[in-house]
């Protein structure tokens, strides 16, 4: 069965005459071209021509890698680009674009880019200048209002002919008008020469026709509402949004301008929290005007309308509702922090999908009235540290690096001015974080010191604890474990009395590793068992974990804890086997490793269990029957498995306190070079089984 091409399209209009020329040449362009622009005032339908366009292009599988469409609206000061782009398509931002996409051809369609385009001119010219050129599978529509100068690949949108506008006019009728326009009516071809061809207009006066007749009063409204239009905006569409505007009470004007704030709409239980018995009758004139989209449950604002809207209502009400979109905004923000708190990423990723383009835009709205110094200060910065703070566990999981240093360092300078101690310290380690993910580590390690330090200053347990960790852990990464280990321990005193247990247990591993390393086995056995009770109670990195019981059973075997470390070492095994595929090939060095430290030990009593233990967990892994997609993987991880146990039990053989001076441990030496190959065939060599082998072959019993 053929998999479905991957878009995130919404439906195509039900209705949308007079621009088959332009969807044709617009194909023609996008297919082209790596960069096309779609031009053209606010209102002539820009985005549906858009939409109707990646519909078609997947019909036509002209792009079989997918169709994505995303807006930009919201996306004024902090924004680059790839992030919108990472968001979507799963990419790593710190990768370059073309190792990031391959594959088959992706449209990209980049909606309401105005505001970035003014705003951040330099990273737009850079990403699709230098950045795209890289990737010569993905193709860029861009959609704005200003004309475009000096590109090869253009279409810039004017109004519809007059025949398509009374089709356009005609189709958007409410069922409760019966007598439609005759062709030719004298009063129509009027109405739609003020409308001038603007699809949203002459949306919005079709859909303010009373019942039976067209006719009855809409000539008149539009000549009664012409002093209403609102200023700076397009004749045409003005006068449509002026008719519209003056059917709307109070309520339907207050969710309007709620609505305007928020790009990505509002779902209806929480309107109705806020307007009670109000919403239906408010949402009614919405819809009826023609002012208010729904989408799914969610209920938005065309960009146009939201334009219009603080010239509608005055820049103080405005800015009222702005304020209440925020506070909407701030408990969203609540709603989820315990969600991810009490470790339910499904809602987690739900609230991101959902809120991406409203949080951009509060957060970046709010630096903008930090910028212009307004009277809500304290709260806007307050607002743009919550969203920051949100979206940094976003950024950082779904590998947004160079947006999300973006945010971490305008929280920063914010929390700087506005904040407390923890603030500022809280957005310096989330800063040293994805630093390190970019191989930024001088300035990661700076920023991690200054977390520290201010945390610290204030006694924070939590927040020191954790800083102390990722310094400790960048430490020890650049191979500097004598300055990690006192954070580490810093970092185990400080966590273990706190609700980051779980990282206590991160930090007490590396911690008793660092004493393995330096032949300290008593002390490492005693951390190492510490760190897996704490482990146990919160195993936030399972990965990890493993390791902290594979080095547990090497220290219990080093200080004569036999029982112990048979436990350990099969405990781990068990676990290992029960993860995916990937995970248990990264493991084979732990496994090599392991034996090796049983073959210095001279410990039959250790290898032998472990090696049949092994042996046992690879025949149940052949015996599974993964889903197809994943067999593959399972194929290979039993593969490299297998390989792995025969490479132990022949070192056991070949090198075993019984075996090694017999003819069997003469024929198991015989066998292991061809063994090991084996195993590096499988691993590409990764891990480097061949040398190993060669030298304990060369060096003789171990």
């Amino acid at each position: 069965m053929t998999r479905p091409t991957p878009h995130n399209l919404l439906p195509a209009p039900r209705s949308f005459p007079g621009r088959d020329a332009e969807l044709t040449a617009l194909l023609d362009l996008v297919d082209a071209h790596r960069v096309t622009h779609l031009t053209g005032p606010s209102g002539i339908g820009k985005t549906e021509l858009a939409r109707v366009l990646g519909h078609r292009a997947l019909a036509d599988e002209l792009f079989p890698g997918g169709v994505m469409h995303l807006s930009l609206e919201g996306a004024t000061g902090v924004c680059s680009l790839r992030g919108d782009l990472g968001f979507h398509l799963g990419l790593d931002e710190s990768r370059p674009l073309a190792e990031s996409v391959r594959g088959p051809s992706i449209l990209v369609i980049w909606d309401q880019m105005d505001g970035v385009m003014a705003r951040l001119p330099d990273v737009v010219a850079r990403f699709f200048g230098e950045e795209t050129a890289q990737a010569e599978n993905l193709h860029h529509l861009l959609i704005h209002r200003a004309p475009a100068e000096g590109v090869e690949a253009v279409l810039a949108l004017g109004p519809l002919a007059p025949d398509a506008a009374v089709a356009a006019f005609t189709d958007h009728l409410p069922d409760s008008v019966s007598q439609v326009p005759e062709p030719g009516d004298t009063a129509l071809a009027e109405v739609v020469r003020v409308l001038g061809g603007n699809p949203f207009a002459i949306r919005l006066a079709s859909r303010w026709c009373r019942p039976p007749r067209w006719t009855n009063v809409l000539p008149e409204g539009l000549a009664a509402t012409a002093d209403r239009r609102p200023p700076d905006m397009d004749g045409p569409l003005a006068a449509g949004l002026a008719l519209a505007l003056a059917d709307l009470d109070e309520p339907a004007r207050r969710l309007g301008g709620i609505l305007a704030a928020l790009p990505a709409g509002i779902g209806e239980p929480s309107l109705f929290a806020m307007f009670g018995e109000d919403l239906e009758k408010a949402t009614r004139l919405l819809e009826q005007t023609g002012l208010l989209d729904t989408q799914g449950e969610r209920r938005i604002l065309p960009p146009a309308v939201r334009d219009a809207v603080p010239a509608v209502l005055g820049e103080r009400q405005a800015a009222t509702l702005w304020h209440q979109a925020a506070f909407y905004m701030q408990q969203v923000l609540t709603g989820w922090r315990t969600s991810f708190a009490l470790g339910q990423p499904d809602e987690s990723q739900r609230f991101v999908t959902r809120e991406w383009e409203n949080l951009r835009a509060v957060f970046n709205s709010a630096l903008d009235r930090l910028a212009a110094a307004g009277m809500d200060e304290e709260e806007d910065a307050r607002l743009v540290m919550d969203c920051g703070g949100a979206m940094f566990n976003v950024m950082y999981g779904r590998r947004m690096h160079r947006e999300g240093l973006l945010w971490m360092n305008t929280c920063a300078a914010v929390a700087e001015r506005f904040g407390d101690p923890v603030d500022v310290a809280t957005f310096l380690d989330f800063t040293g974080l994805i630093e390190v993910r970019l191989g930024q580590t001088e300035d990661a390690r700076a920023h991690f010191e200054q977390a520290v330090a201010g945390y610290r200053e204030v006694n924070a347990g939590v927040g020191l604890g954790t800083a102390a960790y990722h310094l400790g852990l960048l430490h020890y990464q650049r191979g500097e474990p004598a300055v990690a280990a006192p954070l580490f321990e810093e970092a185990v005193d400080t966590l273990r009395a706190s609700k980051g247990r779980g990282f206590a247990g991160q930090a007490g591993t590396y911690l008793g590793l660092i004493h393995l390393g330096s032949g300290n086995a008593e002390t490492a056995h005693e951390t190492l068992a510490d760190a897996l009770e704490l482990f146990e109670e919160d195993a936030q990195d399972p990965w990890l974990m493993l390791q902290c019981r594979f080095a547990l059973a090497e220290a219990a075997a080093r200080v004569g804890e036999t029982a112990q470390s048979r436990i350990q070492a099969g405990t781990a095994v068990e676990f290992l086997f029960g993860t995916r595929p990937k995970t248990i090939a990264t493991a084979i060095p732990l496994l090599l490793r392991l034996t090796q430290v049983y073959l210095e030990m001279d410990g039959r009593p250790l290898l032998e269990p472990f090696v049949a233990d092994l042996s046992a967990r690879v025949e149940e892994l052949r015996q599974r029957r993964p889903r197809p997609a994943m067999a593959r993987e399972w194929r290979l991880a039993c593969e490299g498995m297998d390989r792995v146990a025969a490479v132990v039990r022949l070192m056991g053989t070949a090198f075993g306190p019984t075996t090694a001076d017999g003819p069997e441990g003469a024929e198991a030496r015989a066998l292991l070079p061809e063994a090991a190959r084996a195993l590096d065939s499988v691993s590409g060599a990764m891990f480097g089984a061949e040398r190993w082998v060669q030298g304990h072959l060369e060096a003789g019993r171990t």
